[in-house]
């Protein structure tokens, strides 16, 4: 079975912006420490200690060649922690290898609001609810009408079928802040939207009445609300929240790193705690409703998590990048054995 940090590393090597990666040659001996300060990488360029672009340029975390252990982030930096590198590196215990190359990440990052309070009490908070407000509206007056999502019967009646979706888009998604369980935030008008045709897009799915499950986040529990409405009462679970970033929650512009959970280099969650999280998931979720119908929202890491532990096997592009409110579907039998019948469906939000 595939490590399911090759999953999220490889997410940096062959799909983020060619704008905002760098290779740099490098030999497996190379170090670098946090702390270090660079000039601007671009192809082929050397790796250098060069301070000339001044202390805003910063190594969060670093693992390059044979260095085993990664850094701790320090915010105790002369240029303040608003502007940082971010560093990503080949290395045989992360489970794959790029020659003697490296891919870096740079990113502008801040943390404007420490909490979602801080944000709805900011002055720019008016502007972004005008602008998610314009938004809705347009997409209202543009988008056709809902085709409900029609699913084939479950080849054996005793399978539980698990539709998956993330929650609708947040504020703090407008905003690219990393959250994922210390920074929660609440659907802004176009989440509220996308959640209302998702609920279209579900309304031929016979769910179990008892079946309707969301995290412990916001985010979550309103998309489930939306989605439910008065077909039975909602109940939540910590299994389902998202992965916590530790300190990298409520960076801004940060949405790469954030789509793999490093927390554990940063006082948050491990990869390992993260996989066992999914496998009590799924066994809660099958031992209370075998044979039944069930729908649950959670978050885009922590859905492409479970996805990936189904079918390890598939194209790892398959899971990355999940839409809000997306929807997925998965049927697993008594044994446990599961089969993927749709990932990201996401045409009910589309033109």
């Amino acid at each position: 079975m595939m490590d399911f940090r090759i999953l999220f590393v490889t997410l940096f090597l062959i799909l983020l912006p060619s704008a905002d990666m760098f290779q740099l040659t490098m030999s497996d001996s190379v170090g670098i420490k946090a702390g270090s300060r660079f000039e601007p990488l671009s192809t082929s360029t050397q790796l250098s200690a060069n301070t000339s672009r001044g202390p805003n340029r910063r190594v969060l975390w670093s693992r390059f060649g044979n260095q085993t252990t990664s850094t701790q982030l320090s915010a105790n930096t002369d240029g303040g922690p608003s502007r940082r590198t971010l560093i990503i590196g080949a290395s045989s215990a992360l489970g794959f290898k790029l020659a003697t190359g490296a891919v870096v990440y740079k990113a502008v990052t801040n943390k404007p609001y420490a909490s979602f309070d801080d944000l709805l009490s900011s002055e720019s908070f008016p502007a972004l609810e005008s602008s998610a407000q314009t938004e809705a509206a347009n997409l209202a007056s543009t988008l056709p009408p809902v085709a409900p999502i029609l699913l084939p019967p479950k080849v054996n009646p005793t399978d539980t079928r698990l539709v998956i979706v993330r929650h609708g888009q947040t504020y703090m998604n407008r905003l690219h802040v990393c959250r994922g369980q210390r920074i929660d935030d609440s659907l802004d008008p176009v989440g509220k939207f996308q959640a209302q045709r998702t609920a279209t897009a579900l309304s031929k799915i016979q769910f179990d009445a008892n079946g309707f499950y969301s995290s412990n986040l916001a985010r979550s529990k309103e998309t489930l609300n939306v989605l439910s409405a008065s077909l039975g009462p909602p109940q939540s679970s910590p299994l389902l929240n998202e992965v916590d970033y530790g300190e990298l929650e409520g960076l801004q512009n940060l949405k790469p790193i954030c789509s793999a959970p490093f927390g554990e280099h940063f006082n948050g969650e491990s990869i390992a705690a993260v996989n066992n999280r999914v496998d009590d998931a799924l066994n809660f979720l099958i031992s209370n409703n075998q044979g039944k119908t069930v729908l649950a929202v959670s978050h885009g890491a922590f859905i492409t998590a479970l996805l990936h532990k189904i079918a390890p096997d598939r194209s790892l592009t398959d899971f990355l990048f999940l839409s809000n409110c997306s929807v997925n579907v998965i049927d697993i039998s008594k044994d446990g054995k599961a089969t993927i019948k749709l990932v990201n469906e996401c045409s009910h939000l589309k033109p």
